[in-house]
């Protein structure tokens, strides 16, 4: 858990007198043993032990007494979130409230040092470690901008790796919820060397001012220096708002991953509009970098092979970007832990005579459970099934009755059979709950994001997985089209009017949550037919030699030209639209290959009408 709201944060913040209170080491505090007193230019820090368990915590003390009301309203309030935001990069937030008679925040106590101690010390000068703590950090603040939180004072200072190579993002000082109205004078934020062109100017912070921060940290892992050379704090603030980055220092090491220094100068341009707009676009490059261990061989084998954004159709920064695997070894070893992970273990034997009788039903049966259940987490196709006759599972659908529908850019008139469509793309929170159920791997990611937004990183395999647990199948293209135009071969689901903000298209650098722009909805209800992911459609389609040329590194194995694919619709997040190609989006289709997993590519479900 993160500690995003800090003694620290506050005092510094508001311009209060720092507290200090005398006490005889060691005293009690609720059920903490306070032992050691870490100090600190603001309040008080003790080392703790947890009486109920003995667990060494961080006591951190603020006095409600004197303060001002809106200090402690926003204490209270953003320490809430705080304790919500449970991740294995962030340092945790255990409890936060009044204990007798103080305010105090109870936290995780740190193993490892700052990554500015190891890098004064030499360490991580082999540019793949770099890089992967780099993930790590991506991958940290990608979570808290979910829950709106804006860090505002990211350095490495703030950042501790444990022995392992593990890290944590350490007390967020003067960390807090982006939409917030709680500002008070002076808050103004991070350190010199990490604050961003709009933060020198005395404007708000907002996440794109932690990505800035981050292409400085990233700058500084890799070169053991700075972007701006400087002879005092004007001439550093002058540097920020007006002179470009000294990118020498990077072009002098040499990196054998060029893209690295793409991501610097994007992350690093002075307009917030101009940087990535959001953390999982950075994350989405790194994750490549992503250190294995046995608690998540299975999720990083699946993020190795993720392809890049289709070219013209993501971020500008990351074209050309080719995620590859790193290691050969490294991919065997997470292939064989991801094997060993989902092996289905054979049930004991019974004994035989008593149950003679039923072996063949008991068979049977068994092998038909066990490939509806098991066989789709082990990677093998599940061709598309009719509805199962159990219970229906999922969103809402919506009917589309039987019509004729004016289909692609001619607008061709087709027969259309009844069937009902989802009305929004299957969330985090349906798919996990069918992995639950089901004893299906995790999609890459999907436990860390917002239950609500899509599901990504999903193959085609295991759209189709869901939507037969769920009583369901996937749509054909023809049905996707329809449920999105309607029958009068509208241009958008809304009507004629190209009315961009309807939908989440034009690299806008986040996801909507799945109920996200109602007034986007198609003629049948259906939400987001129009952008935030991609969405898989049951329409086999054909790779192009083209593609197979552009794809071939991404893969393990490689790409073939007789490989499976099939179509996706409706574009995406990252999709960088024209004013032709977002009016084609409501008919036209990309091809990628069965096994795809991206991050904007998620699904939602149909059925036969009933």
């Amino acid at each position: 858990m993160a500690a995003c709201v800090t003694l620290v944060q506050a005092q510094a913040t508001l311009k209060v007198a720092p507290l200090i209170v005398s006490r005889t080491l060691p005293f009690r505090i609720g059920h903490y043993d306070c032992q050691q007193k870490l100090g600190g230019s603001y309040g008080e820090i003790y080392f703790a032990a947890d009486s109920r368990d003995g667990r060494i915590v961080l006591v951190k003390f603020m006095e409600p007494f004197g303060q001002p009301a809106m200090f402690r309203q926003r204490f209270l309030i953003e320490a809430r979130v705080a304790c919500q935001c449970v991740h294995p990069n962030l340092i945790q937030t255990y409890e936060a409230g009044e204990m007798d008679g103080h305010y105090a925040l109870v936290v995780e106590a740190p193993q490892g040092e700052t990554l500015r101690t190891l890098i004064d010390r030499g360490m991580f000068a082999d540019e793949a470690q770099a890089l992967s703590i780099s993930w790590q950090i991506a991958h940290a603040m990608a979570f808290l901008h979910q829950f709106g939180i804006v860090h505002r004072d990211l350095k490495p200072e703030n950042i501790i790796v444990s022995a392992e190579g593990q890290v944590k993002l350490f007390d967020f000082g003067i960390a807090r919820l982006s939409e917030s109205r709680l500002q008070t004078e002076g808050d103004v934020g991070s350190s010199p060397l990490y604050m961003a062109p709009e933060q020198v100017r005395g404007e708000q912070a907002t996440k794109q001012s932690d990505i800035y921060a981050f292409g400085v940290v990233l700058f500084h892992l890799l070169t053991r220096t700075h972007p701006y050379k400087l002879s005092g704090h004007e001439d550093l603030y002058n540097a920020i708002v007006f002179r470009d980055p000294n990118l020498e220092p990077l072009l002098q090491r040499g990196l054998r991953n060029a893209q690295a220094i793409e991501v610097v100068t994007a992350c690093l341009q002075k307009g917030p509009a101009a940087r990535p707009q959001s953390f999982d676009l950075v994350e989405s490059y790194l994750q490549q970098f992503a250190p294995i261990s046995s608690a998540n061989t299975a999720a990083m084998l699946r993020a190795m092979s993720l392809p890049p954004p289709v070219p013209g159709m993501g971020p500008k920064v990351f074209e050309g970007a080719r995620i590859v695997a790193s290691l050969d070894a490294a991919r065997a070893a997470a292939a064989a832990a991801a094997a060993k992970e989902i092996k289905v273990e054979p049930a004991k034997k019974s004994k035989p005579l008593l149950w003679a009788a039923l072996a063949g039903f008991v068979i049977i049966a068994g092998l038909g459970f066990a490939a509806w259940r098991f066989w789709p987490g082990m990677g093998r196709s599940v061709m598309a099934a009719k509805p199962s006759s159990g219970p229906l599972r999922g969103g809402s659908m919506t009917q589309v009755p039987l019509c004729q529908a004016m289909i692609g850019r001619d607008k061709e008139v087709v027969q259309v059979a009844p069937f009902e469509i989802d009305r929004m793309e299957v969330s985090n929170r349906e798919f996990l709950q069918f992995c639950l159920d089901a004893r299906y791997p995790k999609p890459y990611g999907a436990a860390d994001k917002d239950p609500e937004l899509p599901v990504v990183n999903v193959s085609i395999a295991d759209a189709r997985a869901y939507a037969k647990w769920a009583g369901k199948r996937l749509p054909t293209a023809l049905e996707w089209e329809t449920a999105a135009r309607g029958t009068d071969g509208r241009k958008f689901p809304w009507g004629e009017e190209p009315l961009i903000e309807r939908a989440n298209v034009g690299n806008t650098g986040y996801l909507a949550r799945v109920n996200a722009r109602g007034d986007g909805a198609s003629p049948y209800g259906a939400l987001n037919m129009i952008g935030n992911v991609w969405e898989w459609v049951d329409q086999p389609a054909k790779l192009t030699p083209e593609m197979v040329q552009r794809l071939q590194h991404m893969f393990q194995p490689p790409i073939d030209l007789n490989e499976s694919a099939f179509q996706i619709r409706g574009g995406s997040y990252m999709h960088s639209t024209t004013a032709q190609s977002f009016e084609e989006l409501v008919w036209d289709f990309a091809v990628v290959p069965e096994r795809s997993k991206r991050m904007d590519i998620g699904f939602r479900c149909a059925r036969d009408s009933r």
